[in-house]
């Protein structure tokens, strides 16, 4: 019994000197190191995540604006306040973006004392195909007339005057005709003075032997007129040189189309042969009135009972005799035909 009891005691005992000996090899074998790595990590503060950097938001740019193209002519940006965005028509006046008629009704006294009657139509154009000139049914046919309106009807005119009666001058080799860019007749040996103008829009006149027609056409020649006589000389003095025409040079109704510079012009009608009313005017007092106006060059149509003045639908000068006569040709205003070349 005792024996048992002393192998019991050894066992135990051997036990706990066992066991000692493992605690005291895993203290500081492995215990006491993971203890000490725990301490110092828990020591040590981690230092904070670096902010990201703000990436900057970039400006809202708004978009600029593309500015429309100009796309108005020389003329129209040059006579800008002449026109209108849109077309604007009065009892005397029509405005548009292309065209600019203003219609006056004027009195002159003669130095005799006679009164005289006239209407001037100034006029603003963009481009050069507003301000034409045209026959009746667009041909030369001898002594083929219509009255004013119908002819204007025709071209879609705003204004229109008489021309020079072109369809009457039937004599070949004697009277030119040539009318919107087109040669109708040559008319190599006329006597006439002259007047044409330019597809850049300048007019000039001439003396009879100062021009040749396809020197005039090589140039861009837009139309020419043949009845006269010119009214200013090239050194802005009034003619008084009337060649055939010194017959008819005393008071008679008149028609005139005058220069200022390209893109803008005018019609001048006188009324006559109207006692009470208007006498009509002499080349010379014509000649004056225009150089007046400030034209810089200015020309005689046909007159008499052809002279009369057209506008909005309605005849708004007095023709002669109260009778108007009924024309071959026309000179006109009109809003752009669309011809592809001028020039």
């Amino acid at each position: 019994m005792r024996r048992r009891k002393r192998l019991a005691v050894n066992l135990l005992l051997q036990l706990l000197v066992t066991g000692v000996l493992l605690i005291g090899f895993a203290l500081p074998h492995h215990v006491i190191p993971r203890m000490r790595a725990k301490a110092k990590a828990a020591a040590v503060t981690p230092a904070p995540a670096p902010a990201p950097t703000p990436v900057p938001t970039p400006e809202t740019v708004e978009p600029e604006e593309t500015a429309a193209p100009d796309t108005r002519t020389e003329w129209q940006k040059k006579f800008a306040e002449h026109f209108t965005d849109e077309v604007v028509v009065t009892e005397n006046s029509y405005t548009s973006p292309n065209v600019s008629i203003s219609i006056e009704k004027k009195e002159y006294v003669a130095p005799n004392g006679q009164l005289s009657v006239y209407f001037v139509a100034d006029i603003y154009v963009g481009s050069i195909d507003c301000f034409s000139s045209s026959l009746l049914h667009d041909e030369l046919t001898y002594y083929a007339v219509a009255p004013i309106a119908e002819c204007a009807a025709e071209v879609n005119a705003i204004c229109a005057i008489n021309g020079d009666f072109t369809c009457y001058q039937d004599f070949d080799g004697y009277a030119v005709t040539f009318r919107k860019g087109q040669l109708y007749r040559r008319g190599d040996y006329s006597t006439y003075q002259v007047c044409a103008l330019f597809n850049d829009g300048t007019m000039e006149t001439y003396f009879p032997g100062e021009y040749k027609l396809d020197e005039l056409m090589e140039r861009g020649l837009w139309q020419i007129w043949h009845f006269g006589p010119l009214l200013i000389n090239a050194d802005g003095t009034a003619n008084t040189r009337y060649d055939w025409q010194d017959g008819i040079a005393y008071q008679n109704p008149r028609t005139a189309v005058g220069y200022y510079e390209p893109g803008h012009y005018c019609y001048v009608v006188v009324d006559g042969r109207q006692d009470n009313y208007s006498a009509g005017m002499r080349f010379s007092e014509l000649s004056e009135l225009m150089i007046e106006m400030g034209c810089r060059c200015a020309y005689n149509l046909d007159g008499g009972g052809s002279a009369q003045m057209y506008f909005d639908g309605r005849i708004v000068s007095s023709p002669s005799n109260g009778n108007p006569r009924s024309l071959g040709d026309i000179l006109y205003v009109c809003e752009p035909t669309g011809r592809e070349e001028i020039g």
